[in-house]
């Protein structure tokens, strides 16, 4: 499943922020915008992704059986999405497409951030998966990298691992 465009992005976004409200789950402002601080000034994302790691656990478990990596690029995407800076899911680079890619929207950030996303449930998970997901990310975040819209010289580059609601890695490389 993927959302055709940015404006039904956009839309899809808005819906997901209703739907978490509807679920009873609570967007903690003041996280975001540590988040989002973190972002514009350290070009980190450990806030935020911890963050979805917290929204994740107070869905129902059943949610989780058809969970993906797509489910959480949403999440990044809704949650961070403003006028200051660009978030992109599925953005396409050199014969790929990135899973997040966060700039600035108005003016150039401090750094660019490429994320690649990794989910495994957590029935499937054990250190070989996660070995392997892990090689996989990297595979794919270091192809992305060499394309020049994205590298600008002020690229970070991370691999997050999802084993459930839980980070099992996040990892700059």
């Amino acid at each position: 499943f993927t959302i055709p465009n940015y404006v039904m992005k956009e839309t899809y976004g808005n819906y997901f922020l209703k739907l978490l409200s509807d679920l009873d789950v609570k967007t903690d402002e003041k996280r975001i915008k540590e988040s989002l601080m973190e972002i514009v000034t350290e070009g980190k994302i450990s806030v935020i992704t911890n963050y979805i790691s917290e929204v994740l656990r107070e869905l129902d478990n059943r949610l989780f059986m058809n969970m993906n990596e797509r489910n959480i690029e949403l999440l990044y995407f809704t949650l961070i999405k403003n006028d200051l800076i660009n978030v992109y899911t599925e953005y396409p680079c050199n014969g790929g497409y990135a899973d997040v890619y966060i700039f600035g929207r108005v003016k150039p950030l401090t750094y660019n951030i490429l994320v690649e996303l990794k989910y495994i449930k957590k029935s499937e998970f054990n250190d070989k998966v996660l070995k392997e997901k892990r090689e996989e990310a990297l595979l794919q975040i270091e192809n992305y990298s060499k394309d020049d819209r994205i590298n600008q010289g002020n690229l970070r580059k991370y691999v997050v691992v999802f084993k459930g609601d839980e980070v099992e890695l996040l990892e700059e490389v």
